[in-house]
C-alpha cells in the first residue's frame, strides 16, 4: 500500500491511497486493488488538531459486489464514499 499527502492551499490537503490485497479465506483465494482521493480540511490551533475528510474509493472488480468464490458470479467494480473525522490533542 502506498500513501502520499499533497498540500493545496492553506488548511486543504489531499491525500491518496493505493493498495493491492491477497486475500485468502474460506477456500478461496483472490487479488483485490483500490484506490482512494481524500481531500482533507485541517483546522490547527498549534495545541489540538481536527481533521475532516472526504473519501472516494475505487475498487475494481470488488468483493463487496459478489461472491468471489463462485465462478457463475461475476464481480463488478465498486465506489466507496465516505466521510471522515479525526480529532487530537
Amino acid at each position: 500500500m502506498m500513501r502520499n499527502i499533497f498540500p493545496v492551499e492553506g488548511n486543504l490537503i489531499v491525500q491518496t491511497e493505493v493498495g493491492f490485497y491477497e486475500n485468502v479465506q474460506n477456500g478461496g483465494h483472490w487479488h483485490q486493488s483500490k484506490v482512494t482521493v481524500a481531500p482533507t480540511y485541517v483546522l490547527s490551533n498549534g495545541e489540538t488538531t481536527a481533521e475532516i475528510r472526504f473519501t472516494a474509493t475505487y475498487l475494481p472488480t470488488s468483493w463487496t459486489t459478489g461472491d468471489a468464490t463462485n465462478p457463475n458470479v461475476k464481480l463488478k467494480d465498486d465506489i466507496v464514499i465516505g466521510i471522515q473525522a479525526d480529532a487530537y490533542w
